[in-house]
């Protein structure tokens, strides 16, 4: 509902009245003109995207659909065509020159009647400009003030340049505006990140306590944040745990005032997938056609699939600023098909159409912005549906052009792990876990690193970071930062050369010797922006802040800029002694890295994020599972991945319990209790009031019954609660809570029943005021009275116990808490899947569609289906202790089957073919065979990168592999870069292969090998 900004659309049959000549009412008005194009209207050659649009706006109302369509901005071609909406405002300033001013709208200091910048709070020293209140901090802020004094003596002619240059820019409100509510978040205890983005490389950001990251100790440049030849607002994005956020935003907006404050809205666009099956749908065409032409579709590269015109034109980079087009080749289908058959080539056409059109809308994840007046004086408001609350109309790009100030209020999940460790610790080792003051350089945070022991660790979770992590042996900060930069499209196929010059220092060459002195810190390899300005400045002689306008023009493919610099660099780069060859060469190496390439500051920011979370795992392993369970607990695959993580730690997860769990999961000495907020069908609320009404615990199910607020006494979460286990410590089996279902499974028995509905009876009869005779004499006597209002039921009674076997109450415990936890059916014979797998279920996200894989686990979920011809097919889940993924059996398959395979709970090896849609793998099955899961059959593959092959290393290897005996031989891959050596040991280390054992070889840097 619109609150502000444009005026409603006049109702049917009426003329709309205004004065004449538009550009007049502004002035009437005293507004500012605010530059736009023609709003687009219905035409009749517009299409079936037209149609389709109108089809989408329309729903239940004939005449929405053609109403006039909000401001929409379509990219480089609309702004073509309309050049009032440039982003450099020339278009505009030639058709009303007051139409688009470069200036922020910043917020006024509440109280007081003239701008009044925050951190200089009323009744302190008042300043006439920003400049001078950001040189001036508050004397309150006691631990700004330090950091200002110790940036000044380590280097005492950055500090006044920066603010130089804060002044100049007309920034130094933006400064004051950051710091203060980041330290208002800091005094609630709402933990703030160190920072993300090129801000780390401000002294002033560090000195006022926005960024916790040291510009001088790791060589981070201002000119990438700021810089007077770039036009730009600041931008300062911040971190906050993601239970708190909204925390920040309140107070924000009650500081500046409810009106001046709003989140940003945010248009969800129609991809090229989705646009193909809805072109099929508005032409009329069956939905097979459309889903056909979808599926021909490249797969998605880290989530985003690429566009159109990447599939087309073999010239467009995909994914952007690479160097390359990924898509085309994988696309030759597609254009094969929109070539040769008619009715596909339409509805290409039309998709082609539709692509990146607006499709719905909701709040943008982090975007707020802040007025020093009104905002609906500046942007039109709407208020959402689901919780009213205020949100521009305008997008943040729109937002930032008109002059608003835009900020970003970021949850981050791992922030919210990292409070809870700290408070799992204080609660369970009764001590203080100082992550914010760790040292840098923990051997133990190394070594967990180095063992790929990184699920839960922050940006380093994926397979192939953690097969990275093994091959680099990182063992300084500064290599995590440059893995996390590394590992993205691009940068990625360097990570090989970097890798080689970590453990090989002669393989590590440089164009040109000038170039050391810029890439002798990561091993010869371009990895940050920075180093890109860095060799424009060292070869090239180009400025710093021209150094990093020349960056920015590469990445921003501004070809009159680049052709401008590319001069400058050739000169410069001959007077500095390169020849002709040797600057052209680099001059292509350094265009990519302009693009894709992280900011050191970035990387740095992230990297201690990670750093943290290394060490609270690699320090205080129960406390850091708990919390990482908890952030999770909505995810089932993320949460049956820690849980094997958990067992892999050899960290036991106990199931719930009424008796000792609480909301989440908790660390309870060396184990952890599962949260009952965890168990499907409970929630926060009940698991609130089963845990205050326990106190001393509950003695029986009849107790648990009494004394729980009869909210909870629902039979959907009693039963629930009866198949998680969560009784199992009030003296009561599970079979005597539940019984068999004639539907399939299990549900609450009738007798338990009996128990909740006599409670409930006595509790509506003591609510009504009908006490019996022995609630009169004994008022503390529950058990006489509730037997004297019902007594059909005796709450002495003891429950009897049915006849339910194991594997059916471990099924249903499964279903109740997503995952097995009292114990698992693969938790003896993982080793024996892995052995005879090519690869485990996790691992499949970064297999390429149409890859051939096998993988083993048990079959969780079956369905029979049938095909058009009546043949029978199969649809299913198969899982390990990892993960799980849907499998699809074609009939073919399901006859070539041997009889018994094809059953739930079963235990197989499938073979097929990766379909891989919107990044979810799905497995098209060509073979179902049985495993052998004798461990006799098999041997245990271990891998030792030949660089750590020590003698003391190699003890400690001895040592596990003979603490495990049994009858599997031990295979030892010993290899380097180029060559790998295969070494059978003797007949004395022949083992056991269980979970223990694997854990071991972790702790001591060998890999098992699947």
């Amino acid at each position: 509902m619109p609150v502000g900004g444009a005026p409603e659309e006049p109702r049917r049959g009426q003329g709309r009245q205004g004065p004449p000549g538009g550009r007049r009412v502004p002035g009437d008005l005293r507004r500012p003109v605010l530059p736009r194009g023609p709003v687009p209207g219905p035409h009749p050659a517009a299409g079936p995207q037209r149609a389709d649009r109108r089809d989408r706006a329309g729903a239940g109302d004939p005449h929405r659909g053609h109403q006039r369509l909000p401001l929409q901005r379509e990219g480089r071609r609309r702004r073509a065509r309309h050049p009032a909406l440039h982003p450099d405002g020339q278009g505009a300033r030639r058709h009303r020159p007051d139409a688009l001013r470069h200036r922020p709208v910043l917020p006024e200091e509440p109280g007081g009647d003239g701008p009044r910048l925050p951190g200089v709070p009323g009744g302190g020293r008042e300043h006439a400009d920003g400049g001078r209140a950001l040189r001036h901090r508050d004397p309150a802020a006691q631990r700004p003030r330090a950091r200002l004094r110790g940036a000044r003596g380590r280097d005492a002619g950055e500090l006044p340049l920066e603010l130089s240059v804060i002044e100049q820019m007309g920034f130094p409100g933006y400064f004051l505006i950051v710091a203060d509510f980041v330290q208002w978040a800091k005094s609630q205890g709402i933990r703030v990140g160190p920072g993300r983005g090129s801000v780390g490389g401000s002294m002033v950001a560090y000195a006022l306590g926005i960024t916790e990251i040291d510009p001088i100790r790791w060589g981070l440049g201002f000119e990438r944040f700021l810089n007077t030849g770039r036009k730009q607002m600041p931008d300062i994005d911040i971190d906050f745990d993601e239970r708190r956020r909204g925390e920040v935003i309140r107070y924000v907006s009650e500081r500046y005032g409810e009106d001046r404050v709003a989140q940003i809205i945010t248009f969800s666009t129609i991809k090229a997938k989705q646009a193909l099956r809805d072109a099929a749908r508005v032409l009329g065409l069956p939905y097979s056609i459309g889903d056909r032409l979808a599926k021909m579709y490249p797969p998605a590269i880290l989530g985003k699939d690429a566009p159109f015109e990447a599939c087309f034109d073999r010239n467009v980079e995909w994914p952007r600023n690479s160097g390359r087009n990924d898509a085309y080749a994988n696309a030759a289908e597609l254009r094969k098909t929109f070539e040769e058959d008619q009715i596909s080539a339409q509805v290409i056409e039309a998709a082609r159409k539709l692509e990146g059109l607006r499709r719905q809308h909701s709040i943008h994840a982090a975007g707020v912005v802040i007025g020093r007046e009104p905002l609906v004086n500046h942007v039109p408001l709407q208020r959402t549906d689901a919780d009213g609350e205020i949100v521009t109309q305008y997008e943040q790009n729109v937002v930032e052009l008109i002059g608003l100030l835009k900020m970003d209020f970021l949850g981050l999940r791992n922030l919210t792990v990292i409070e809870d460790t700290l408070a799992h610790v204080r609660n369970n080792r009764k001590e203080e876990a100082d992550v914010d003051n760790a040292p840098l350089d923990d051997p133990l945070v190394f070594r967990l690193l180095q063992r790929g022991n990184s699920p839960g660790i922050f940006q380093m979770e994926s397979p192939g970071m953690t097969r990275l992590l093994r091959q680099l042996h990182p063992d300084r900060f500064e290599e995590i930062a440059a893995l996390i930069a590394l590992y993205r499209p691009g940068p990625m196929e360097e990570i090989p050369r970097y890798v080689k010059g970590k453990h090989d220092r002669s393989s590590v060459t440089y164009l040109h010797p000038l170039l050391e002195q810029v890439l002798s810190d990561t091993n010869g390899v371009i990895v940050y922006q920075e180093q890109v300005t860095q060799i424009l400045q060292v070869v090239g002689g180009f400025a710093p802040e021209a150094a990093d306008m020349v960056r920015y023009a590469i990445g921003k493919k501004k070809s009159e800029v680049m052709a401008k610099a590319k001069t400058s660099f050739d000169s410069g780069s001959l007077a500095s002694g390169l020849t002709a060859k040797e600057t052209e060469q680099l001059w292509e190496t350094i265009k990519p890295f302009a693009g894709y390439s992280f900011n050191r500051a970035h990387a740095n920011g992230y990297a201690l994020v990670a750093y943290q979370t290394a060490w609270l795992k690699a320090h205080y392993q129960v406390e850091y599972m708990a919390a990482l369970l908890t952030s999770v607990k909505a995810n089932t695959d993320r949460m049956r991945a820690y849980l094997a993580e958990c067992m892999a730690l050899q960290i036991k997860v106990l199931p719930p319990d009424v008796n000792s769990s609480q909301l989440d999961f908790t660390p309870k000495g060396d184990q952890i209790l599962f949260g009952l907020s965890a168990i499907r069908n409970v929630g926060e609320a009940v698991a609130e009031c089963i845990v205050s009404s326990r106190k001393e615990g509950f003695s029986s199910f009849h107790d648990f019954a009494r004394r729980v607020p009869t909210s909870v006494l629902n039979k959907k979460v009693v039963e629930s609660l009866a198949r998680a286990g969560a009784f199992d410590s009030v003296g009561v089996e599970r079979s005597a809570l539940l019984v068999h279902d004639p539907k399939g499974g299990l549900m609450l028995s009738e007798q338990a029943a009996r128990v909740i509905e006599s409670t409930m009876a006595n509790r509506r009869s003591e609510d009504a005021g009908q006490f019996s005779l022995f609630s009169g004499d004994e008022p503390d006597d529950a058990e006489a009275s509730s037997a004297a209002l019902s007594p059909s039921v005796h709450f002495g009674e003891q429950l009897t116990a049915g006849d339910i076997s194991r594997s059916e109450l471990l099924a249903a415990e499964k279903e109740m808490l997503g995952f097995y936890v009292s114990e698992h059916p693969l938790a003896g014979v993982a080793a024996a899947l892995r052995y005879h797998a090519d690869a485990e279920i996790a691992d499949l996200t970064e297999v390429p569609d149409g890859a051939i894989k096998s993988v083993g686990g048990i079959l969780s979920k079956l369905e029979r289906k049938f095909t058009r011809k009546g043949e029978l097919m199969m649809i299913g889940t198969l899982e390990d202790m990892k993960s799980s993924v849907e499998v699809l059996l074609f009939p073919q398959t399901v006859n070539e089957t041997p009889p018994g395979l094809l059953e739930v709970d079963r235990i197989v090896l499938l073979k097929g073919r990766l379909d891989v849609k919107d990044d979810h793998p799905k497995l098209v099955v060509m073979k179902v065979s049985a495993v052998d899961l004798s461990a006799a059959s098999m041997a245990l593959r271990i891998k030792m990168p030949l660089h750590t092959c020590t003698p003391d290393r190699l003890e400690e290897l001895k040592a596990v592999l003979a603490a495990h005996p049994g009858p599997s031989p031990v295979l030892l891959y010993l290899g380097n870069h180029n060559k790998t050596t295969v070494l059978r040991l003797g007949g004395g280390f022949t083992v056991e292969m269980r979970n223990g054992l694997y854990a071991e070889l972790r702790s001591v840097g060998v890999e098992a090998l699947a």
